[in-house]
């Protein structure tokens, strides 16, 4: 997989949900997940993964459709009424128009067809990485030539980098 180290650097921070009511494909991808991101949580069904996503406030939902107690599309509708923000890709076997029709309306970043592609599935997390508050650079406001990047966790003046030591970093955050 061809993943930008920014990308790849920013995951590593990152807990992602995972639901999937097969536990192979569930315990392969999250598995393959897991080298890259702090933390994948998974659930087995839609239940599960409301109840999970409550409870730990994931930065990224990954969600199959079809499961059972809960389906993907009625997990994300309950999610999606306090939190328009969680980038939320969906999986499927399907492409069935009934449930892409609904699920559109959920606000999600991606629709993957099974198998999973693991590069598509890194392009969709880099293009969810790009929407998280986590990109946001700081701005102090003491002098407009003045940015600090939480990310790189730079201080910038007029494009050149300062060198901090830690104790200068942790002022500043």
């Amino acid at each position: 997989t061809h993943v930008k180290k920014e990308t790849l650097e920013k995951l590593k921070s990152l807990t992602i949900l995972y639901a999937e009511d097969e536990e192979g494909i569930r315990h392969n991808v999250a598995e393959s997940l897991g080298y890259y991101v702090k933390k994948v949580i998974e659930a087995q069904d839609g239940r599960q993964a409301l109840t999970l996503y409550e409870s730990t406030k994931p930065d990224i939902i990954l969600s199959d459709i079809h499961m059972p107690h809960m389906d993907g599309i009625e997990f994300i509708k309950h999610v999606r009424k306090s939190d328009r923000e969680t980038p939320v890709v969906m999986i499927t076997a399907h492409t069935d128009k009934k449930y892409l029709l609904d699920a559109v309306e959920l606000h999600m970043e991606k629709y993957i067809v099974k198998p999973i592609d693991t590069d598509e599935l890194f392009n969709v997390l880099e293009k969810c990485v790009g929407l998280l508050n986590i990109n946001k650079k700081a701005v102090l406001h003491v002098d407009t030539n003045y940015i600090y990047d939480y990310d790189k966790k730079e201080l910038i003046y007029k494009d050149e980098v300062i060198a901090l030591n830690t104790k200068e970093r942790d002022f500043l955050e």
